[in-house]
């Protein structure tokens, strides 16, 4: 798990495409952009259409493969980073601060449109 500073991607690794990016603390819609055009927009050949900026917060737990395995529910974790001993960090997104939560800017991918530009 990588220390991002304030207005960096959070790099997340994705089964499939993403349905969202993160970057580290709550920035404006223009700081956001600048993080997010240093190539993550452009993805296996498709470009991401984004939703509106959402300030959250965000804190890393720690869960077994087995237990994300069970995870069928609405609310199952966005993404994982696997441990060297089989668990992950599973990055969980929250609308109110609390205890161990961090400032982030989210914007969720609506869509993801084929792209036959090579940028």
């Amino acid at each position: 798990m990588a220390k991002e500073a304030v207005g960096e991607i959070i790099v997340l690794v994705w089964e499939g495409l993403p349905n969202a990016f993160f970057i580290k603390g709550h920035v404006s819609e223009a700081e956001a952009m600048i993080a997010l055009n240093r190539g993550v927009l452009l993805y296996q050949h498709k470009r991401a259409i984004l939703g509106p900026i959402i300030h959250n917060y965000a804190r890393w737990t720690l869960e077994s493969p087995l237990v994300l395995a069970r995870r069928l529910y609405p609310e199952a974790p966005l993404s994982t980073e696997p441990w060297p001993d089989g668990n992950s960090l599973t990055l969980r997104s929250y609308q109110e601060p609390g205890r161990g939560r961090f400032p982030v800017t989210c914007f969720e991918v609506i869509e993801w449109r084929e792209t036959t530009n090579d940028r």
